[in-house]
């Protein structure tokens, strides 16, 4: 009773004390009975949280649980995949390969661990085992238009424009409104020395994609590269006065203003967004090293 009222509150809890009393009832349950290693991973999705602000999220708390599952049952793929997810968020892509071989060892044809493994790759810069791990994940979910697009950021990171140009063609006609692909289409053509045909792309992206920031940004780089300094500053000002407290927008306004040669604004804008940042964790391990560097 306790399992199946903590399952409720955290899948159809709406009201904001749902997630603290899915919690106590996952608490009362693994009181009574500690060796249900369901029960444990079910623990490590209520700490994980549902999205909402007012969710206890305790990273902590679901990797222990998670470690649980796994050690009372070594052959459940379910919870390798979890660990993985949380170890790459973390900026830990050595552990996440490392849980993620053994998931692909007790279930070959799960696509998503194929997925993982290519992302925790291609961070180590990894290139030929995160493309051989993309195409795995590929062949079993051709369908899959994040599989597509991964496969097509590797393919940039190796310097294969072309590539990664033909991939994005793929993720398009798979999903034309998929913000993935149609940013990942703008950088290609930006690479393949077409900086007016990626803006396009860019241009048209934003009228309908629900989280367009990404595609600002970029729009932003390519104004830099292809009307100077004092166009992309003035688009990211712009930008900054939409996002007042977005630590990616002030990391890419204190790239411009330092390559612009305002050392002052830069440094101030940077401290700026490793504070938010602090506060937020939207920046990864690699930009905040950029944005310290500078």
């Amino acid at each position: 009773v306790q399992v199946l009222m903590a399952r409720l509150y955290h899948r159809n809890g709406n009201r904001s004390g749902d997630h603290i009393s899915a919690i106590q009832a996952i608490h009362n349950a693994l009181a009574a009975w500690q060796d249900e290693p369901r029960w444990h991973l079910l623990a490590a999705e209520i700490y994980l949280g549902r999205g909402h602000p007012d969710d206890l999220v305790d990273k902590e708390e679901a990797i222990s649980h998670l470690e649980e599952a796994i050690r009372l049952d070594p052959k459940y793929p379910s919870p390798y995949l979890s660990l993985g997810k949380i170890y790459l968020e973390e900026g830990q892509p050595e552990k996440t390969i490392q849980v993620c071989e053994q998931a692909s060892r007790l279930a070959a044809d799960e696509p998503s661990t194929w997925h993982l493994l290519a992302q925790a790759h291609q961070h180590l810069g990894q290139l030929d085992q995160a493309a051989s791990s993309a195409e795995r994940a590929i062949a079993l979910a051709p369908q899959e238009t994040a599989y597509l697009v991964l496969r097509g950021e590797i393919a940039l990171d190796a310097g294969d424009y072309q590539a990664a140009h033909s991939q994005a063609l793929v993720a398009i006609e798979n999903d034309p409104d998929n913000p993935g692909a149609l940013l990942l289409m703008a950088r290609a053509l930006q690479e393949l020395d077409q900086p007016e045909e990626a803006l396009e792309v860019l241009e048209k992206a934003v009228q309908f994609v629900p989280q367009p920031l990404p595609l600002h940004l970029e729009k932003v780089r390519l104004l830099n590269r292809t009307q100077g300094a004092q166009a992309a500053y003035q688009s990211i000002q712009e930008l900054n006065q939409r996002y007042p407290d977005e630590p990616r927008v002030l990391a890419l306004m204190a790239d411009i203003l330092a390559k612009a040669d305002e050392p002052g604004g830069a440094i101030r804008v940077a401290q700026r967004a490793l504070r938010i940042n602090g506060e937020t964790t939207v920046l990864s391990a690699k930009e905040q090293g950029e944005l310290h560097f500078t």
